[in-house]
């Protein structure tokens, strides 16, 4: 796990030490059918001048990705955010050579952030779900 190189990995203590390997079907929103590379850009890509404003703990959740473990939390969090309202909600099954994840429920107890190695194509891995 700590030679793959991460998203985060330019970051102090990031991805942090508490961290477990993935292992099921995550659930995150996209903007593309089928899911493409810009639908993962960071939350400290898709808005650099907030990203300088973050503690520590907050820049290293922004180098990774939001994902859910529960159908049911990503329903109600695309209900919650206008913004995801439009949005798609793709499906992947993570192994342990998809980086490392920690739970990080911030109002939805299945929400995850997930760092995944840098030279993984990780829009591949994800498609369309369709329940």
């Amino acid at each position: 796990m700590n030679k793959l190189k991460l998203f985060g990995w330019e970051l102090k203590d990031c991805p942090p030490t508490d961290v477990e390997s993935p292992s099921g079907i995550v659930y995150c929103f996209v903007w593309n059918n089928p899911p493409q590379k810009q639908d993962f850009r960071t939350a400290r890509e898709r808005k650099p001048g907030v990203y300088n404003k973050l503690s520590d703990d907050e820049k290293c959740e922004a180098n990774g990705f939001s994902v859910f473990t529960n159908y049911q939390d990503i329903l109600v969090a695309k209900e919650d955010y206008r913004g995801f309202r439009k949005a798609y909600i793709a499906e992947a099954n993570l192994t342990s050579e998809c980086g490392v994840i920690k739970n990080t429920p911030s109002g939805y107890p299945s929400h995850h952030t997930w760092w995944p190695p840098i030279e993984k194509q990780i829009w591949l891995l994800f498609k369309i779900e369709t329940q």
